[in-house]
């Protein structure tokens, strides 16, 4: 009887050992994981170029509605302006944070205004208006297209740096 009052007791000692213990790991800070830079940069980028076809989308689906075929092909026009540009971040996510204006605030300014034109227009269609949204997504189209060749052509330049320094090193190096 004695040894088994003596085993019972070691079993609960044991228990409580155990959970006391687990208890502490649990409580035990762990340390973020963080994900290496380029992934993080890459993982922006992703998210940004996620973010700006979803504005995109949206101002398609506000022009739809209208069945207005000129009105379609300039969103459709915009729509792959905006999306060259995600192209070049993504093949270059190093340099996100250029095109980060252009993929996030003023494509929300431009969602939010078609949008709201087609609300409008849609109500009572208006001639006027319609020329100026149009007007609007072509020179935005034309922003968008300049913003993604400069994007695409500043990974050139930098390349063309790196490739005149080696070259004024190998200079350098020969006797």
């Amino acid at each position: 009887m004695l040894l088994r009052l003596a085993m019972m007791g070691g079993a609960v000692l044991f228990a409580w050992n155990l959970v006391t213990e687990m208890r502490r790991v649990m409580r035990r800070p762990t340390e973020p994981k963080t994900l290496p830079p380029a992934s993080r940069e890459e993982a922006a980028a992703i998210d940004l170029s996620e973010t700006a076809l979803a504005k995109t989308m949206a101002i398609e689906m506000a022009i739809a509605p209208l069945g207005d075929g000129v009105l379609w092909n300039k969103a459709e026009s915009f729509t792959y302006a905006v999306t060259k540009l995600t192209e070049a971040v993504l093949a270059e996510p190093s340099q996100y944070r250029r095109a980060r204006r252009h993929l996030t605030q003023v494509l929300f300014g431009v969602k939010e205004a078609a949008r709201h034109f087609a609300k409008l227009y849609a109500a009572a269609p208006n001639e006027r208006a319609r020329e100026n949204f149009i007007s609007l997504l072509d020179d935005l189209t034309d922003v968008y297209q300049t913003a993604a060749a400069q994007y695409s052509e500043a990974g050139y330049a930098d390349l063309e740096i790196e490739e005149a320094v080696l070259r004024e090193l190998v200079k350098k190096a020969d006797p």
